[in-house]
Parts: structure tokens; sequence; C-alpha cells
């Protein structure tokens, strides 16, 4: 399989947002956001202030449309990150949210003001500013774990359906996203859709998109956060196949509450794939 040339030597590592400073100069410092960063692969989930947590939920199919509309306030997105001229681009091949009007540029600082680039060394005080390139934002992030050692990450595909879903470890920390099975164009917001959707299972079905942010420990992936509230505090349900060493199998759920097998093809790697795979057998 293609190996991957590393983009961000720099910024491996998983990264916790500190501070927001908006374009109209409000700020945000209490929106949950982590960034989980390999070589070229990454993820990152946004969980705003007051986010409800539904405990005991088996699926979407238990979701109301209240329920509904607090998922639909999350942001979280997963690709491919390069840097080219001074700038870094977040591509964000999966993006729980409807596609915005710029991409997502920007330069990145240590806090000291110097420039970071694809081989700069990591900042000795774990903090880096990032400012936009098309929109004025300044985030503000810091270091929560940066292990180069330990650190691995796969883009899927989904053998059977084409589904396409990313898949970063670095350290104790893991990222999984997975694509919902409908793209969404256009530029009404998600919320709006929501609203619209012409039944409460139409409305599932434009939630149903994964990103799930998680640690490892003893061999066990437990998920910490996600998008998908049945997720959150249980085992990540990933086991290699009995059919190929470049395969993945998930045990996902459905918007109407039907288990899927998911087996994921792993169609490039970077880092070692041991580091991918849960034990047992599918």
């Amino acid at each position: 399989m293609p190996e991957y040339r590393p983009a961000a030597d720099a910024l491996v590592g998983v990264w916790q947002r500190a501070l927001l400073v908006r374009p109209d100069g409000t700020r945000d410092a209490e929106t949950n956001v982590t960034w989980v960063q390999g070589s070229s692969l990454y993820g990152d989930l946004r969980q705003p202030p007051g986010y409800p947590r539904h405990r005991g939920v088996l699926g979407l199919h238990h979701l109301g449309q209240d329920h509904l509309l607090s998922l639909a306030a999350q942001e979280a997105f997963a690709g491919e990150l390069q840097y080219g001229d001074g700038l870094f681009t977040w591509h964000r091949e999966i993006d729980f949210q409807p596609p915005g009007p710029f991409p997502d540029v920007g330069s990145l600082n240590t806090a000291d003001g110097a420039l970071v680039d694809r081989a700069s060394p990591h900042p000795a005080d774990g903090v880096i500013v990032e400012e936009g390139r098309y929109v004025a934002y300044r985030e503000h992030w810091q270091a929560e774990e940066r292990d180069r050692t330990d650190t691995a990450a796969a883009r899927l595909h989904g053998r059977l359906d084409g589904l396409a879903g990313i898949l970063v470890r670095v350290g104790s920390w893991f990222l999984y996203a997975r694509d919902r099975r409908e793209p969404l164009t256009g530029t009404e917001s998600l919320a709006d859709r929501v609203l619209g959707a012409a039944s409460l299972a139409r409305a599932r079905e434009l939630l149903d998109c994964e990103v799930s942010l998680g640690r490892v420990a003893d061999g066990r992936w437990q998920v910490l956060r996600s998008t998908l509230p049945h997720r959150e505090g249980r085992p990540f349900p990933m086991l290699p196949t009995t059919d190929g060493k470049d395969c993945l199998c998930v045990q996902d759920v459905d918007a109407g509450g039907t288990v899927v097998p998911l087996v994921w093809e792993i169609a490039a790697c970077e880092g070692p794939g041991s580091l991918l795979a849960a034990r047992g057998p599918c």
C-alpha cells in the first residue's frame, strides 16, 4: 500500500484548543476542541459548552428532534494536512457540517512569534497560534501529547459501500472518522436541514457521521467523546479481519438502529499499521 510523505512533523501530537478569537473580536475558551495530528492525516472534534451527554442511548433512532438539534451544534472533520508557501491547509475530506465558503487555511506560529513550517521542531512550551488566511480568526493550541514514535494513521475505504474513513493514533490517543452515506452539499446549515427534514428518520440520516475521540490502554480502545452519543464511554469495536492484513472491521450502528459490520480496506497508511489494530478476530 502507498505510504504518506510526512507533511507536518512539527505538529504530530494531540492538541487542545485554549482560545478562539473570532473575526468580530469575541472570544471562546469554553468549546471542547481536540485535534489529533499524524504525519499527514488528522481529525478534529469540537463540542460546544453545555453540550448534553445522552447517557444510555443505543443509537440515533432513540433520539427526538430536540436531541438531534443538539447534535447538529457540533463540528468535526478529518482529512489530510498539507503545507506550502508558509500556510497549512486542513483538507476536510470528512466533515460533520456542510462545506463552508472558504478553505480551511492558516499560518502557525509559536507563542514567541516564530513561524511554524513542516520541518520546525516541536515548540518548546507546547503552544502554537493559528491565524486564518481567508477568515480573520485566531486559535491558541496547547499540546496534550506529542509522541512521534507511537504514531500511525490510515485512510480507509469501505469494502462494500465505498464509504470514506480515517483513523489516526498518536500515543495513547486515537481519532476515528466515518463519513455519512450521503454527502452534504449546498450552503444550508446542518441545524436548518434537521429542522426541515421530512421525517425524523431523514433527520437522523443527516447526522449519521461519526468522529470519535478516545484513548488506548492495555490494548483496549475506549471512546471518550463522539459526534454519535451511543459511542461515548464505550469500547471502540475495531477488530482485525481474518481475511487480510490490510483490512479492519468496525461494528457500526446505522441511523435506524441496525448493527452494521463495516469492513474497511486500508487504502494507505503512515507509520506502523500494528498500532491501528485492536486485538481479537472479527
